[in-house]
């Protein structure tokens, strides 16, 4: 392929990521408006069918690490296939279930093919897109994940009430395979080197040793646990915050959660974009202004919300979604810079590990605060504190391209001939 034709062929690229990322979370969070139909057909209790999401998400993070040396060792064309295959086979195993264990097993094996399509769609958009192009593209393809909860919960009870909800997981899981079989037949390697980085056992072993003890991977990792603690939070507390403390209708507080989560989807392209166009592909000084943004929406949310009008709150809702859940692109992309290429499945696998203990601490702590308080306030200062630290973090990050790449080439490592 000519460069040319490259050029013009990597928004193809782009739409295989995207609909593969999108497949992902259509998958993931395909239960929860399922759940009513599933409950009373097995008869399972509330915990029991939140159990299937979470079986879900652990087998999505398990498969992050696994997930990137399989990326850089057979290439992203074969993991899209994979990944997809592995969802549709065990989501239709799901809709067959008899009874919990069933569910719960089919599950999480459905969340571990859905952990091949973070670090397979993160690399093919690095090595697709050129850096002033990359912001961009990573937060478009990130939009996946919304719009997939979107189709999901859409659909998914409109197919349930008229021909039941087994049937709706059989569509997931055949659409799931279509997917797969689309991905790989549209994308194309651009080269020998985004595959078989690692040629022995001995060499695979010292990438991840590179990778791992990466000083910039792990405190941006960090970092992002904070951001990520933050933006579940306010994910799963939102509506009975305003429900309970700005005395809005469930509906309505519902609505305000919906738009929070739209803006989100519009600030990841935006982020990316602005990070392109105005920062010279540039990610670090932007992560550090959303991540100010974020603390003072935590605070906003701990002092005013209650008294705010309706017009304030729908402002701060717009701020705080666009910038608590629009930054992911902008993460992804840095993460890969600082790897290089030939590193990005491993490098985002690695620090997709590290960061996801936000969302496994984060929300229970922010709980666990407003419980003993009997307010959220002290919850939300809390996390503005975090915030902060998490940007003094990102601030000791140096932005500088393929740093892990580099010291794996060095004379002396088993890298050398990458």
């Amino acid at each position: 392929m000519d460069r040319e034709s490259a050029r013009r062929y990597r928004w193809l690229i782009l739409c295989t990521a995207w609909l593969s990322y999108s497949m992902a979370f259509f998958t993931r969070l395909s239960i929860p408006p399922l759940a009513p139909f599933i409950q009373a057909d097995l008869n399972l209790t509330r915990a029991q069918v939140g159990l299937f999401v979470t079986a879900a998400y652990l087998g999505y993070m398990a498969m992050q690490v696994p997930s990137g040396w399989l990326t850089d060792s057979i290439g992203v064309r074969k993991m899209l296939l994979i990944g997809q295959t592995v969802i549709g086979v065990f989501i239709m195993l799901t809709s067959t279930a008899t009874g919990f264990m069933q569910g719960l097993i089919s599950m999480f094996f459905a969340g571990i093919g859905c952990g091949c399509l973070l670090t397979s769609t993160t690399k093919a958009i690095m090595y697709w897109f050129p850096r002033k192009e990359r912001g961009t593209a990573m937060g478009l393809k990130q939009t996946g994940v919304n719009i997939g909860g979107l189709l999901a919960a859409l659909t998914l009870p409109v197919i349930a009430l008229t021909r039941g909800w087994r049937f709706s997981l059989l569509i997931v899981g055949l659409s799931a395979i279509l997917s797969g079989v689309v991905s790989f037949t549209l994308y194309r390697e651009t080269s020998v080197k985004e595959r078989s980085v690692a040629s022995s056992l001995r060499e695979t072993l010292n990438m991840f040793k590179k990778v791992a003890v990466s000083r910039p991977l792990l405190i941006l990792s960090c970092s992002i646990a904070i951001y990520l603690a933050v933006e579940f939070s306010l994910i799963t507390y939102l509506v009975l915050n305003l429900v309970e403390e700005s005395s809005l209708s469930v509906v309505l507080a519902g609505q305000y959660l919906a738009l929070t989560e739209g803006a989100g989807a519009f600030g990841k392209p935006l982020f990316g974009a602005l990070s392109d166009i105005l920062f010279g592909g540039k990610r670090k000084r932007l992560l550090i202004l959303i991540g100010l943004l974020m603390a003072s929406m935590c605070v906003t949310f701990g002092m005013a919300i209650r008294i705010l009008p309706l017009w304030a709150i729908t402002a701060v809702c717009i701020l705080f979604g666009l910038t608590a859940i629009g930054y992911g692109g902008l993460y992804l992309a840095l993460v890969g810079e600082i790897a290089g290429k030939e590193l990005t499945g491993i490098a985002t696998g690695v620090s997709t590990t590290i960061s996801l203990t936000g969302i496994i601490f984060g929300p229970p702590l922010f709980g666990y605060l407003a419980d003993i308080t009997g307010s959220y306030s002290l919850s939300w200062y809390l996390l503005a504190s975090a915030m902060i630290v998490a940007i003094l973090l990102i601030a000791l990050v140096k932005e500088r391209p393929n740093q892990i790449a580099y010291s794996y080439r060095q004379p002396g490592n088993y890298g050398g001939r990458v």
